[in-house]
């Protein structure tokens, strides 16, 4: 039996002899790791003060996004209502020009009968 698993053995030992140095680079990372945890607490404590010092400051940032949102929805319905007025200045412009051309023709026509009229009146005055 003995000589069965030294016969194994001496199967495995190539393989075992290349996970050496995996397990020494495992076992170094981890003592690195162990080693970086064991950090000074003041650190902990100023970032801990960093992270207060964000946290304000991103409550402040809130408050002025907040604001703009707010003015951004006041200058929205202004510019509704501005809206609205200038398309109802536009249909009442467009409006006033039908009645200005229509205004231009009756005025054409008026005088073109005016001077028919004048000059009628001026013919019957010589025949008399």
């Amino acid at each position: 039996m003995w000589l069965k698993i030294l016969l194994q053995l001496r199967e495995l030992l190539p393989h075992l002899t290349r996970l050496a140095p995996l397990m020494e680079h495992y076992l170094s990372q981890r003592r690195e790791l162990a080693h970086a945890s064991a950090i000074d607490p003041t650190i902990f404590e100023n970032l801990s003060g960093d992270i207060d010092e964000v946290a304000k400051a991103h409550a402040a940032l809130y408050r002025v996004i907040q604001d703009q949102t707010e003015t951004i929805g006041q200058v929205e319905s202004e510019v509704r209502i501005l809206r609205t007025l200038v398309d109802s200045s536009q249909k009442r412009i467009i409006d006033l020009e039908e009645r200005v051309s229509s205004l231009g023709a009756w005025l054409k026509t008026t005088a073109v009968l005016s001077l028919i009229l004048l000059i009628t009146l001026v013919v019957l005055a010589l025949r008399h």
